[in-house]
């Protein structure tokens, strides 16, 4: 593999990895519970945060998909 190929691999994924986070925190500005810690009780923290995981998760599949038409097939190989 050569360098300009692992350049755009990683070039893509970092823009991948920053649409995706900036989809979580869309949603996160939707739905007050999951934008606000809550220190006042420790497994409704725990499932927040769990919650956040699964949303990024989601998301990162999403925003993969929405983008594979994107990517270039010399990358994808």
């Amino acid at each position: 593999m050569d360098a300009a190929k692992l350049t755009a691999i990683i070039t893509l994924i970092l823009a991948l990895s920053v649409a995706s986070e900036r989809l979580v925190e869309i949603i996160k500005g939707f739905i007050p519970v999951l934008d606000k810690t809550n220190t006042s009780d420790e497994k409704a923290e725990a499932r927040r945060r769990s919650y956040l995981q699964i949303l990024a998760v989601l998301s990162g599949i999403l925003t993969a998909f929405l983008a594979q038409d994107y990517i270039p097939k010399e990358i994808a190989d």
